[in-house]
């Protein structure tokens, strides 16, 4: 750490110096100076005013041209080619947001911009294709695939374990596929109909589908049965609670 005068640098801050006045008498730069001030319990000043504060797209040009200007990529889907340099390109590098906790807050506006995105057909269409084109390519499902398995490496669940029980006893035709023996377009189904019919089945446990847990649309029940259908699949979701309480009539019934 730079060893700095700090009665000084604060004495000069007090007398309406800036930062960016100080950082060369001192040898640093002005973000340093601004940091220890912030480490020093003095409220940084701006001498700018922010010019945008109030504005919007639809009241003002400026901010209008700013904002066509940052989102020309909007929309824009990569090719696989594209994709694969670009991950090459982030290995062995720190991601900033790695292990960085979301506020629920922004859990909240980050799930409510991806409920209204699955509600666009038009994007539903262009994921489907995308995925399709991703999984398509070999190099790109022998890479991911293992993964998959070894992420699913504690299944089945206890919840899983019970349908699969139920499967048997009553010799219905779906097969065990949540440790990553089968996927659509990306998702990794629990059971499969076994006979062809393009049929899966989720089971929520109670816990990690709750919705303090639950990060993102597809991991919600609706969200779920919708990516499914988009692929051409139908779903059932079973949940936890449900395996544990109905009777195994019931059960059957909406698996039939």
């Amino acid at each position: 750490m730079i060893l700095l005068n700090k009665d000084k640098i604060i004495n000069l801050y007090k007398k309406g110096l800036s930062s960016q006045q100080i950082g060369p008498l001192f040898n640093v730069s002005w973000a340093t100076i601004n940091r220890r001030l912030k480490r020093w319990g003095i409220t940084i000043r701006y001498q700018y005013p922010i010019w945008n504060k109030g504005l919007t797209k639809d009241t003002d040009e400026r901010v209008r041209k700013s904002s066509e200007k940052s989102s020309r990529m909007s929309g824009h889907i990569h090719t696989l080619e594209a994709r694969l340099k670009m991950s090459e390109s982030q290995k062995g590098k720190n991601i900033w947001s790695k292990g960085k906790q979301l506020t629920s807050t922004t859990r909240k506006k980050m799930s409510q911009a991806i409920k209204k995105r699955w509600q666009d057909p038009e994007y539903r269409v262009r994921i489907s294709q995308m995925m399709k084109e991703r999984w398509a390519d070999p190099e790109y499902a022998n890479r991911v695939r293992p993964l998959i398995i070894k992420a699913n490496s504690k299944k089945p669940t206890r919840p899983e374990r019970q349908l699969i029980k139920l499967i048997k006893k009553y010799n219905l035709p779906f097969k065990y596929t949540g440790d990553g023996s089968f996927s659509i377009c990306g998702f990794n189904p629990d059971f499969v109909n076994s006979n062809g019919a393009k049929t899966v089945i989720e089971v929520f446990g109670d816990y990690w589908h709750s919705e303090k847990k639950v990060r993102s649309w597809k991991e919600t029940e609706l969200g779920r049965i919708m990516a499914y259908n988009s692929f051409g699949f139908k779903c059932i979701i079973l949940w936890e609670k449900e395996l544990n309480t109905l009777p195994e009539k019931l059960i059957l019934e909406r698996i039939r």
